[in-house]
């Protein structure tokens, strides 16, 4: 998958939890579905913000890394290299993954589905940016043993 639509995908579903929550809670309190003593909604709002945020960082490093052409050239000629990078991608994948899902069960609450599903939406995203990589590194490493069978 090219870079652009991997940052296009990522994006987009970013921009619509923070939209789909926003929406969720609002409506949620205009329809009294929260008691009126009960905190405002900015809480949840202001962590998903932030949660949002700090799950930026290592998307990026999924989204970059793979395709930075550089490394991957010097990972071809370097197994230690190459073994290391294949280990900071898994390791990425595995919090981004359980960050996901985490977020998700989280919203797994009556009134609350959509944004449940829409972490579910980001899941499979990452899921598909894994599976691209592993096959970008599965077929690098094929023709690598072909070149030298």
């Amino acid at each position: 998958m090219k870079l652009w639509k991997r940052l296009a995908l990522a994006i987009a579903t970013f921009v619509g939890i923070n939209t789909l929550t926003f929406l969720v809670l609002s409506s949620n309190l205009t329809n009294g579905v929260y008691p009126p003593e009960s905190d405002s909604i900015a809480i949840p709002l202001v962590e998903t913000i932030d949660s949002s945020t700090l799950a930026l960082v290592p998307l990026c490093l999924v989204l970059l890394l793979p395709s930075y052409k550089g490394f991957i050239r010097r990972a071809k000629s370097n197994r230690g290299l190459a073994i290391f990078f294949a280990c900071v991608l898994g390791l990425l994948y595995v919090y981004l993954l359980f960050w996901c899902l985490s977020w998700c069960s989280t919203w797994l609450r009556p009134h609350h589905y959509v944004i449940a599903v829409g972490y579910g939406g980001l899941l499979i995203c990452v899921l598909l940016f894994g599976v691209s990589d592993v096959r970008q590194l599965l077929s690098n490493n094929r023709m690598e043993r072909s070149r030298e069978g």
